[in-house]
């Protein structure tokens, strides 16, 4: 009876691999100074002071990183970004094994399809229940280069009178994040904020693309985009983006230095048909070895010109992830 009492008790709990602390197997938390979660792969980069959300089936490290107070990994102003995303698997005493998947630099919010209008946040927030969990983050509109008509600006480049909110929450049987966007214009004049968005940033390596965009900006059509992309023009993001369905990053290269693991994600909108998309050039066919595009945008249909005062503009979205090993006959190689 006591092994059994032991068992029950523990029933629903899982274990940090690193220390043997339990904890929920469904978390959001910050990483601690020694131990704790992490995410496995060639690109892996978050540590302590950032933030991990996972559950039994995929993981994610977000930047901690404090606006003001430190600069986010890979050249960003602030933390928010998503540094690393990987697949979970469960051996056969059901103990989470983090699969070495991650092919991601960073990933996170802009505003109009722009890579130079990036959001920074000074507060981080972590929730936990018994069937979600998720990650709050509070911060600004940052514009050092003064691209939007009208605003102003404090000495930071911040756009005065502009809240944002994003949030990432994740459920226990999800195979998905969910990932949420607020910006709110209490600036006291209307904003040429049109769309928010998600930003890859990657350089030498890490996922390819494909987008199969029917239709340009304006919604004429188009077939030029797929596995091949003639590109955007980022001096006019808005203006040269594409509709897609959805939007696919493959691993087209092993993630690990000794095994064959892969990852495939999925970004696809939760309240729009469609997303708006921005991309570096990529070409499949002439290439001995794939030439990984190092901007991506990723992000919601315009809703007007302008964002007027008092208004507020959201986006949501879900970033699906499959991973495994390219040996598996369920799991693909890309």
């Amino acid at each position: 009876m006591a092994p059994l009492a032991l068992i029950l008790a523990a029933g629903g709990l899982g274990c940090y691999r690193a220390t043997g602390e339990s904890r929920p197997t469904t978390v959001a938390e910050q990483v601690p100074a020694t131990g704790g979660d992490r995410v496995a792969g060639m690109k892996a980069s978050a540590g302590p002071g950032d933030y991990y959300l996972g559950n039994d089936y995929i993981q994610m490290a977000v930047d901690g990183a404090s606006y003001g107070s430190a600069k986010g990994q890979f050249g960003a102003p602030s933390g928010g970004a998503i540094l690393d995303v990987g697949g979970v698997a469960l051996d056969t005493a059901y103990k989470r094994v983090s699969l070495p998947t991650d092919n991601i630099e960073r990933l996170g919010p802009v505003v109009n399809q722009d890579p130079d209008l990036p959001m920074v946040f000074d507060r981080y927030t972590t929730a936990n229940t018994t069937n979600i969990v998720g990650l709050t983050m509070r911060g600004y509109l940052l514009d050092p280069s003064h691209k939007l008509a009208g605003a102003s600006w404090d000495s930071d480049g911040r756009v005065k009178g502009v809240s944002v909110v994003h949030t990432i929450t994740l459920g226990s049987h999800d195979t998905f994040f969910t990932l949420e966007t607020k910006l709110v214009n209490n600036g006291g004049v209307a904003l040429p904020i049109q769309s928010l968005g998600d930003y890859l940033h990657q350089r030498g390596g890490g996922l390819r693309f494909v987008i199969p965009a029917n239709q340009d900006a304006s919604g004429a059509s188009i077939s030029s985009w797929g596995l091949d992309i003639p590109g955007s023009d980022f001096t006019q993001p808005m203006a040269t983006s594409v509709r897609a369905t959805m939007v696919a990053l493959q691993g087209a290269e092993p993630s690990a230095p000794d095994t064959d693991d892969h990852q495939s994600l999925g970004i696809l909108p939760v309240k729009e048909d469609q997303v708006l998309v921005a991309s570096d050039p990529q070409e499949t066919l002439n290439q001995d070895r794939p030439k990984f595009p190092s901007r991506l945008v990723v992000g919601s249909l315009p809703a007007a010109a302008a964002l007027a005062d008092g208004e507020s503009l959201s986006y949501t979205r879900r970033l699906y992830c499959l991973a495994g090993s390219s040996l598996s006959p369920i799991y693909p190689v890309e």
